[in-house]
């Protein structure tokens, strides 16, 4: 059985965090999230012709997380063969309302950032 005691890991180029052996036995799941951040952080919206203002902190915390739960549930479908291929997500704005349990999806960062830069980049479809 493997010890819970957190391990220092380079995660990206910038970031050395401590992770938990959770965090260090999907480590290569975190790189490709983080990738997938940065391209959306500099991603050229088609609607408007320019990138939107970089996140930082807080909102930078929960882009991780929305890009996070969009990748898990779109891997989660794929490896199961039983089942369509297809992730069932809430686009609707007053489903992120501030009485939700999860604060840390909300419409402007998990749709209009994460799934719809998602999909202009051709990750999701």
């Amino acid at each position: 059985m493997e010890a819970a005691t957190s391990k220092p890991v380079k995660v990206s180029k910038t970031y050395n965090l401590n992770l938990s052996w959770r965090d260090t036995r999907y480590h290569r799941f975190y790189e490709v999230v983080d990738q997938l951040v940065d391209e959306l952080q500099e991603h050229v919206w088609a609607k408007s012709g320019k990138a939107k203002r970089r996140l930082k902190g807080d909102g930078l915390g929960k882009l991780h997380y929305s890009v996070e739960c969009l990748v898990r549930d779109c891997m989660a479908v794929v490896l199961q063969r039983k089942r369509k291929s297809e992730a069932a997500i809430r686009k609707g704005q007053y489903y992120y309302s501030s009485e939700r349990p999860d604060q840390m999806l909300t419409y402007s960062i998990h749709i209009e950032r994460a799934f719809e830069g998602l999909v202009e980049l051709g990750y999701v479809e």
